[in-house]
Order: structure tokens, then sequence, then C-alpha cells
């Protein structure tokens, strides 16, 4: 009679009644339990209870397939880069066991998906947004941050797919789900914003300090995104999202003429530095966290040059990068300055030398000058001489 406990007070006391006038009746209310309870646990879809960081649990299901007439919308051959790298589909459709949305990613309807989310709600969505990528006009990504999925896989990552702008807008307007020159991504919104999250608008007129630069994690090379009320880093796994809320600082560091360094202090302590980040986007980097009121802590006593002496030899990272900076232009002015007396003595010697020839040739035209004088005067007493010697002659005859 253990089922008999498991029953509504109002059901067990008919059943106790039927059974006290037919003493069979227990027997078979006993058949009919049992038979219902195999049914369930022998249905093609088997329950599973998952562990749930919120709740000691929740029940779940597995889904084979992908059901045709549950669809609500699906986007076809789309490149993922993350959980899972390869052309899959991304679908929303309506669980047969909950009747409730559910969104799925698979490559094909009928086989089972690789990741199923049944909780499309606030609670377990964290973050969903469109975002552009660099140099592709034509291409955007689209990231989902959750929480878990069903039974957990790939560890949860987010989801992060390409979308190709042209072939998504052919295939909604082929299949009269949008009209022609109506944009996609507000359709995706609806339907995402009708199964129960929503996705958030961070880029476009209203959100003109949103910016994206190339930096650093690490040896990883990848896109920091500074979006309204989140940073996003990617998306070479782990792809890292903070919540602006969670912030507690901004500081620079490692700053040269080309690059410079940013780390970002969160509230629980824990710190990230993205490096090699162009200065060319200092300005608009600087800017975005002043606008959102986010606290500067380039100049904390931590980043501050310390004391030098033989113990203690360690240099803020402000002042080093400082000293860097005015050393590379102390050597840039040395260079200038030798470069321009180089050009002096160049000048000058150029001038000596002029200066030399004109000199030599005023010596020569003198020394000349003087010579032609000198004959002139031997030619004169060689003259006399011979009319002296004329004269003796004449007196001697």
């Amino acid at each position: 009679m253990t089922f008999i406990n498991e029953l509504p007070e109002s059901l067990k006391s008919e059943i106790l009644k039927i059974s006290k006038q037919n003493k069979d009746a227990l027997d078979v209310f006993q058949q009919l339990y049992d038979y219902l309870k195999d049914d369930n646990n022998n249905n093609k879809r088997r329950k599973l209870t998952i562990s749930n960081e919120n709740s000691d649990s929740k029940d779940y299901y597995d889904i084979d397939k992908i059901e045709d007439s549950t669809i609500i919308f699906q986007l076809k051959d789309l490149s993922f880069q993350s959980p899972i790298r390869k052309k899959l589909n991304l679908t929303f459709s309506i669980s047969p066991i909950t009747q409730t949305p559910i969104l799925s990613i698979s490559k094909s309807n009928d086989i089972k998906p690789d990741i199923i989310i049944t909780e499309l709600n606030d609670s377990n969505i964290v973050f969903s947004t469109f975002l552009p990528i660099p140099e592709k006009i034509n291409q955007i990504y689209f990231v989902l941050f959750y929480r878990r999925n069903l039974n957990n896989t790939f560890n949860n990552e987010p989801i992060v797919l390409t979308m190709n702008k042209d072939q998504i807008n052919k295939q909604l307007i082929d299949e009269k789900l949008i009209k022609e020159g109506e944009d996609f991504k507000n359709y995706i919104q609806r339907q995402a914003l009708v199964s129960g999250f929503k996705i958030s608008e961070t880029f476009g007129v209203k959100f003109k300090n949103s910016l994206y630069v190339a930096a650093h994690r690490g040896t990883k090379e990848g896109l920091l995104y500074l979006l309204p009320n989140h940073i996003l880093f990617g998306f070479k796994k782990p792809i890292q999202l903070y919540n602006s809320k969670d912030i507690e600082s901004f500081s620079y560091s490692s700053i040269t003429r080309v690059t410079f360094n940013v780390t970002i202090s969160l509230k629980n302590g824990e710190k990230h530095e993205y490096s090699m980040i162009d200065q060319q986007d200092f300005a608009n980097i600087d800017t975005y966290i002043k606008t959102r009121k986010f606290q500067d802590n380039s100049m904390s006593e931590e980043l501050k040059a310390k004391p030098m002496s033989k113990g203690n030899e360690f240099a803020g990272a402000l002042a080093e990068a400082e000293r860097e900076a005015e050393a590379e232009a102390e050597a840039e002015g040395q260079d200038q300055d030798q470069e321009e007396d180089s050009d002096d003595e160049e000048a000058d010697a150029n001038f000596e030398t002029v200066v030399e020839v004109d000199d030599t040739s005023d010596v020569t035209d003198d020394e000349n000058d003087s010579g032609i004088e000198e004959d002139e005067e031997d030619e004169e007493e060689d003259e006399e001489d011979e009319d002296r010697e004329i004269e003796l002659n004449s007196d001697d005859d």
C-alpha cells in the first residue's frame, strides 16, 4: 500500500472506500500504478537530474532530435567559434516536454543536438549581443553567455558564431519572416525576447562610446570590446566577460610611444591585464573610462615609483614608463642636435675651403705683380749702364 500514501487525501479515501467493498480492487489499483510508473520511466526522453548551482536539483530531459513542427525559426550553416568550431544550425523551437521555447545547436534536425539551452530566462542567460568584426563590414559576431545548458555539455562555454548579413537576410526573406530592406537583427531580437531573454544593443547611434581595440592577454591576441554595461575579450578561449558592476577600477602601465597596457581590477580582488594596445586607441579608451565614471588607479601607490635602496629596487610601472618616454625623447633630441651640429661643421668646412682658395689666389697675384715691377727696374738699370758705356767710349775716341 505504499502508493496509497503518495496520493492526495481525497483520492486516497475513495480508493480505500472501494477496497473495503471489493478486496481485489486494491490489487488492481496497485497494478495500474505500477504500469503508469514503468511507462513513464521507459519514455524515449530519459529524465535526468542535474545539480544546479542555485538550487538543490532540477529535472531536465534529453531531446533526441528537433521536430520540424516545433521550430520557431532556424539559421542554417553558421560558422561557430565557440564552444565548437564547425558549421552548425542555430534553432529556436518549442520543447516537446515543457512546451516552452528552447535554443539548440545541431548539424541536422534529425540527430541529437550538440547543445540545448532549455532555460531562456534572465536567471540563466547572462549576456547576449551582436558585435562588429574588424575589416569585415558584411559580417557580425553573435555572442551568448549563459550559466548552464542541458547536461552541462562543453563546460557551459559561451556561444560565439559569425553571421553573414547577406546570407541571413536572403534566408529570412525567402522564408517570408522579414520584408525586403528590414534588418534581420531586429527580427532575431524580437524572437529572443518572446522566448524569454534579451539580445542587447551595444553599438550604434545610442552607444557612441562603445569601441573595440586589438589587445593581448598574455600570449593570446584578441579583441577587447568596451560596451555600455560589459567588457568582453575574445575570441580565443577562455573568452572573458566582465559586468560593469563588478569592475572596481582601471589603470594604465608600460606606456611607450607605440603601445600601452590596461589593467582591469575587479571588486573581488582579481586583476586582468591587457597589453600591446596601440597608442592611437588611448584617447578613446580614456574617454570610455571617464564617461562610465570608472576609477582610474594609474597613480595609485602600488604603481607609483618607490624610493630606491639596496634592499628595494622596485619602481612603479608608471614611473618606469615615464622614464622610458623621457629617455626616448632625450635620445631623439640628442640625435637631432648631432645632425644639426654635423650640418654646421660641414658648412663651416666648406666656407673655410673657399676662404683658403681665395687667400691663396690673392697671395699669388701679389707675388706676380711684385715680380713684374722688379724686372722693369732691372731693365732700366741695364739701359743706364749701356748709356754710360757708350759715353765712355765716345770720350776715348
